[in-house]
């Protein structure tokens, strides 16, 4: 087997991308606390997390999220971590936004 070219590496000292585009996760190295909390959040999806500054309320299975300026549209699929004290309990994961207005959309818990 040949020497593989499409492996990248990336360091990250908050939140954010590594690496954006289709790529193939090989290995995670966390050192020290990550965040806050200690934890790492992967998910699979094209557009940036929504973080910092972030509310939100459930009613059923639908999530409301509140962000100022969250720049989503209908159809954009973001990576979601719900962060303990900002409004209810959710599952962490993957999902399909229905934008409410410029600084809320929704989200069907998974």
């Amino acid at each position: 087997m040949g020497m593989q070219t499409d492996v990248k590496q990336a360091h990250l000292n908050g939140s954010g991308f590594f690496v954006k585009g289709r790529n193939r996760v090989k290995g995670i190295s966390m050192v020290g606390a990550g965040s806050a909390d200690g934890t790492l959040v992967l998910f699979d999806a094209a557009a940036a997390p929504v973080t910092a500054s972030v509310t939100y309320a459930r009613s059923g299975t639908t999530v409301t999220v509140s962000k100022t300026a969250h720049g989503l549209t209908s159809g954009s699929v973001i990576g979601i971590h719900f962060a303990s004290g900002t409004g209810g309990t959710a599952t962490d994961g993957t999902y399909t936004v229905t934008r409410i207005d410029a600084d809320s959309f929704s989200v069907v818990d998974v």
